[in-house]
C-alpha cells in the first residue's frame, strides 16, 4: 500500500466524474428542442417564450396562453339590384340619332321602334337616354300626324270614288233613256212627246228601271230628265256629281250646250 493514498471510505458514495457535457445521474435529460428558461429578474428584454399548442381533446391549464386559431373569411355577397355603374360610353346614342332622322324623314314608325330600342341600351348601362326619348317621342308624334294624315287621303280618295261611281251610274242611267227613245222613235219616226209615250212600246218601256225618269231637273245620280224638243230632237239630262254641274245629252237635231 502506498503510505501516500488516502484511505477510502466505502460507506461514502463514489462522488460524480466532473464531466459538464455528460448527463448528472438521476437529473432529467435536457433535450436540444428545449426553450431558454425566462428571465424574471425585470430586465424588460426579457424574450417570452411562445405559447405551447394543447393537443387536441386535453384541458388547458389555468393562466397558459391558447393556440392560436385559423381565421376565416366570410364570402362576400354581390350587391342585389345596383345600378351598374356608366363607363363613359352610350350604347343607345347612334340609335336615338338614327331613330330621329327617321321620324323626320318620314319613317316615323321604324323611328319609334328604334328610339324605344336605344333607351333600353342607354337605361342597362346607366348612361343618358335623351336622344332615345326624343326619337321615341317624335315617333309617336309623326306617326299619328300620318296615320291622320292617310285617314283624310282615304276618306278623299273615297269620296271621289264615290262620285266617280255615282258620274258614272248616272251617266248610264242617261244612256238607256237615250236608247229607249231612240227605239221608240225607230218605230213612230219621231221621239217620245211625253213619259207616258214611252209605255206605247214594250220596247221603249221604262217600267223596270231602278231610277226615276221626268221633266224636272235632276239633283241626283238616280234621277233623269227627258224632254222633247221636236219631232226630230230631244235631251236627256242627268246631273253629275263629280262636277256638280247638269249634262245635257242630245237626241236627232237637239243642242247639246241649250236645254230645250
Amino acid at each position: 500500500m502506498d503510505p501516500n493514498q488516502q484511505p477510502q471510505d466505502f460507506n461514502k458514495p463514489n462522488e460524480p466524474t466532473e464531466n459538464p457535457s455528460a448527463p448528472q445521474m438521476g437529473a432529467p435529460a435536457q433535450s436540444d428542442f428545449s426553450q431558454p428558461a425566462p428571465d424574471f429578474s425585470g430586465n424588460p428584454e426579457a424574450v417570452t417564450p411562445p405559447p405551447v399548442s394543447q393537443p387536441f381533446g386535453q384541458p388547458v391549464e389555468a393562466n397558459q396562453p391558447l393556440a392560436p386559431q385559423p381565421s376565416f373569411t366570410s364570402p362576400q355577397v354581390a350587391p342585389v339590384n345596383q345600378p351598374p355603374v356608366s363607363s363613359g360610353e352610350n350604347p343607345g346614342q347612334v340609335l336615338g340619332i338614327v331613330s330621329i332622322v327617321m321620324s323626320v324623314i318620314g319613317l316615323s314608325l321604324i323611328g319609334l321602334i328604334l328610339g324605344v330600342i336605344s333607351r333600353k341600351k342607354s337605361k342597362a348601362v346607366g348612361a343618358s337616354t335623351t336622344l332615345g326619348t326624343i326619337g321615341m317621342v317624335m315617333g309617336i308624334v309623326f306617326t299619328v300626324i300620318g296615320f291622320m294624315f292617310f285617314l283624310l287621303i282615304t276618306l278623299v280618295a273615297y269620296g271621289g270614288i264615290q262620285d266617280r261611281a255615282k258620274d258614272v251610274s248616272a251617266e248610264t242611267n242617261a244612256t238607256m233613256v237615250e236608247k229607249k227613245a231612240e227605239a221608240y222613235y225607230a218605230t213612230t219616226y219621231s221621239y217620245p212627246a211625253t213619259i207616258a209615250d214611252f209605255e206605247k212600246d214594250g220596247v221603249s218601256s221604262l217600267s223596270k228601271l231602278d231610277f226615276t225618269v221626268n221633266t224636272t231637273t235632276p239633283t241626283d245620280y238616280k234621277t233623269v230628265k227627258y224632254v222633247q224638243c221636236s219631232n226630230d230632237g230631244a235631251q236627256v239630262i242627268y246631273y253629275s256629281a263629280k262636277t256638280e254641274t247638269i249634262v245635257i245629252k242630245p237626241l236627232g237635231t237637239a243642242s247639246s250646250l241649250v236645254a230645250c
